[in-house]
């Protein structure tokens, strides 16, 4: 579980959210986590929810407000975050229309 190193919150979030473990995002996000925190290689949680498919996860972070225009790595705002959920899930299209 994440201390309270931003850092280490961070890579625990983006595993989270790569591997689909639900329970522990939400936990790591209730006990304040933040979600547009850069992973390591400077990626949110949410560019790795997007990326490996993690539609339940993706759903979590965004009701805890992460921000769907974040910077990535390389500091760029990242245009496959988008292309990741149309790609992956048609739900992903719609959630991120409704946001």
């Amino acid at each position: 579980m994440a201390t309270s190193n931003g850092a280490e919150e961070a890579g625990d979030l983006s595993a989270a959210a790569m591997w689909g473990d639900k329970e522990l995002l939400e936990s790591l996000l209730k006990g304040g986590a933040d979600p547009d925190f850069p992973n390591a290689q400077g990626d949110s949680a949410l560019h790795e929810a997007a990326y490996y498919g993690e539609v339940e996860c993706a759903s979590i972070l965004l009701d805890h407000k992460a921000n769907v225009n974040i910077v990535g790595a390389g500091g760029k705002v990242r245009p496959n975050l988008y292309s990741y959920f149309c790609i992956y899930r048609a739900k992903f299209l719609k959630m991120f229309i409704d946001c």
